[in-house]
């Protein structure tokens, strides 16, 4: 008996491939739903890949990484911002500290060494032994607070803008120029050859730890206590800035963007060293006996100015 698509011979079921005939799909066969082809791109979404030319959504590990890294550029920025702030409030205390000491403190700078260490010069050429004297324990108090400072700062060696030994440091010139401010008040106008020399010693030894911190730093070109390098390199910098823009002319390219704020960092610096000077000269000459609140002001401001915003600057 032959049944459709199916043949039976004694008692075995051949299938017309066997024999070579070709079968007809019959009308009552059930035809298999046709399946449409699989979303890749959705699929691939699904598992976090990517799709053809389609961008996924990033994921939340990529976001939190977006984020972090956000953070950390805001993070640089406000601490860069800040330590050029503090840079030249330390630089405001150096200025006035030389005006104090050169109009109240015989003619000595306890601050720039440059111009102390000429002044010694010519006091040695007239013979003047009491001003070679002052000129010496400037010169001697400047160089142990900044090899003091320095025992303080280069302990720790962390990249940060600006280091927690940097404030320890500046923190212990603080105290310095509290005691030379106290100083300064009790022994009056009228103060003796010892107090004088005392004093000298005391302004010296705070700005030598102040200049032993700022090395600390590593801003290039800034010392607050070293005005000719910084004229120098404000100078150079110009110099090399109007070379750069004559070979590229006049486009603006990445040295010259960075270029910008150092430049202008090392300006500051030189303006408001002798604005410090200035102010001081002034005070010195209407209210003596207040004029050591400048620098002491100052440098605190920076201390506390410093532990109060670690807090608050979000952490990348």
């Amino acid at each position: 008996m032959q049944q459709r698509g199916l043949i039976l011979a004694e008692g075995a079921l051949i299938s017309p491939d066997h024999l070579g005939i070709a079968s007809r799909p019959s009308r009552d066969a059930t035809i298999p739903p046709v399946t449409a082809p699989k979303d890749d791109a959705a699929t691939n979404r699904a598992e976090g890949g990517r799709a053809c030319s389609q961008v996924p959504e990033p994921s939340a590990p990529a976001l939190a990484l977006d984020r972090r890294d956000a953070c950390r550029v805001r993070y640089s920025r406000m601490t860069a911002r800040g330590r050029d702030v503090r840079l030249l409030a330390l630089t405001w205390a150096a200025g006035s500290i030389d005006a104090i000491s050169y109009l109240g403190l015989g003619h000595v700078f306890t601050a720039m060494m440059t111009g102390n260490t000429a002044l010694l010069g010519l006091a040695l050429a007239q013979g003047e032994a009491r001003a070679v004297l002052r000129s010496t324990v400037a010169l001697l108090a400047f160089a142990t607070g900044a090899a003091l400072g320095a025992l303080i700062v280069e302990r720790d060696d962390g990249r940060e803008e600006w280091p927690a030994a940097v404030t320890r440091a500046l923190t212990l010139e603080s105290a310095v120029l509290f005691v030379f401010s106290v100083a300064w008040v009790l022994t009056g106008p009228a103060r003796g050859e010892r107090a004088v020399f005392a004093l000298i010693a005391l302004s010296g030894l705070a700005m030598g730890i102040q200049a032993a911190a700022v090395r600390r730093l590593g801003v290039p070109g800034i010392a607050t206590t070293y005005i000719t390098g910084t004229l120098t390199s404000l100078m150079a910098d110009l110099v090399g800035w109007l070379r750069v823009g004559a070979r590229t002319g006049g486009r603006e390219i990445e040295p010259a963007m960075r270029w910008e704020r150092r430049v202008g960092l090392l300006a500051a610096v030189f303006f408001v060293y002798g604005l410090g000077a200035f102010v001081g000269a002034t005070l010195h000459a209407g209210v003596s006996s207040l004029v050591t609140l400048l620098p002491l002001l100052a440098v605190t401001a920076v201390v506390v100015g410093r532990r109060s915003s670690v807090s608050q600057l979000p952490r990348p």
